[in-house]
């Protein structure tokens, strides 16, 4: 480059030259196979495209990314995602065009029970209810009638189409004529428990305990104990029928051991 100056007088100089070299800058851009949409508990994989000798850093509405450094970024929350690449040859760098991310929270069905009769407390987009976690052929409504004892789940897809299961509710007592006074006499205890349950009954019984999903974690008869001391803290439920399979009593147990 050189300067040409001129005065009123029409007297001119040129100046001597320099030279100024222009370095191409990284082109940095993102690509993605996945949507940008999804439900919680996914992921989209960004992956950068730049040239080579090239470092990476990953932003988030703005904000650098912790520990981003790498030519790909697992994006699992909602934001607004750029790349700011940096040629190590050069110096120069740039930004990547944004990608929006939205990532859709997932609701957990709540069941309430009138009788037989299961419903949700929340409308949701289709139903399907399980019976001993086997789904329930035609039962897509978000009300079901109880036919059968058993453990029943709903499963439910939002509007964003995003599925998700209801915590397991128990029937054991439909049609059986439960002996109110002899259900009376059974204990248990202690509840909450460390580990070890002891039951009190004036018959021999038959015991189910199942977990919160409604998995039988333990299945057995002819005894006064139960021992969960290996099974992990939480809530559990101990069905008690005599040896004829008559449902007397069932029972909501703590383990905990803090």
């Amino acid at each position: 480059y050189t300067v040409k100056v001129t005065n009123v007088t029409n007297c001119s100089t040129t100046s001597s030259s320099i030279t100024l070299t222009v370095k191409a800058g990284p082109t940095a851009y993102i690509t993605y196979n996945t949507p940008l949409t999804f439900c919680d508990g996914s992921l989209v994989v960004l992956t950068a495209v730049v040239g080579s000798n090239t470092t990476y850093q990953w932003r988030k509405n703005g904000v650098a990314i912790p520990g981003s450094s790498a030519p790909s970024y697992n994006a699992t929350q909602t934001g607004t995602y750029t790349l700011f690449a940096t040629n190590t040859l050069t110096g120069c760098s740039a930004n990547s065009t944004a990608v929006q991310v939205v990532v859709f929270p997932i609701t957990i069905p709540i069941i309430v029970r009138n009788g037989i009769v299961f419903s949700t407390t929340t409308t949701y987009a289709s139903y399907q209810w399980l019976l001993n976690s086997v789904p329930i052929p035609g039962a897509t409504a978000q009300t079901y009638t109880a036919v059968a004892n058993g453990t029943y789940r709903v499963k439910v897809k939002d509007a964003n189409g995003c599925e998700s299961f209801s915590d397991a509710e128990f029937l054991y007592d439909l049609g059986v004529n439960n002996n109110a006074s002899l259900a009376t006499q059974i204990k248990l205890y202690p509840n909450p428990t460390d580990g070890v349950v002891h039951i009190d009954a004036p018959l021999a019984v038959q015991i189910v305990v199942r977990d919160y999903t409604g998995k039988i974690v333990i299945e057995t008869e002819n005894t006064n104990l139960v021992d969960l001391t290996n099974f992990a803290d939480g809530m559990y439920m101990v069905f008690l029928n005599d040896l004829n399979g008559n449902f007397l009593k069932v029972e909501k147990l703590i383990k905990s051991t803090k």
